[in-house]
């Protein structure tokens, strides 16, 4: 068994190809695919091309990362602040707690 060995340019220029053949066969197969999702870890620098070709969200390890991480840790820094939002919370939904 031969094992050959690539630089990361000519890794992409042979990877990236093959990749969008398989996902352009996939959506032309499977027209209620709406998302993509990427689980190899050596695809998340591709997930741009994927999308430009698509036209469909594409997610990876590292969104899911930032969206679990957004989720859990909310900060006024990137929303503004807020300062009636739990007491406008409290009136939206009065048998939820905040």
């Amino acid at each position: 068994m031969k094992i050959e060995l690539f630089s990361s340019q000519e890794f992409s220029e042979r990877l990236v190809p093959e990749v969008c053949a398989v996902v352009r066969e996939l959506t032309e197969t499977h027209a209620d695919v709406r998302a993509l999702l990427l689980e190899c870890s050596l695809l998340p620098p591709y997930a741009a091309v994927l999308q430009k070709q698509t036209g469909l969200p594409v997610f990876d390890y590292t969104s899911l990362i930032d969206m679990v991480h957004t989720a859990l840790n909310r900060n006024t820094r990137h929303y503004g602040p807020f300062p009636n939002a739990v007491s406008a919370f409290s009136m939206a939904f009065p048998n939820i707690s905040a």
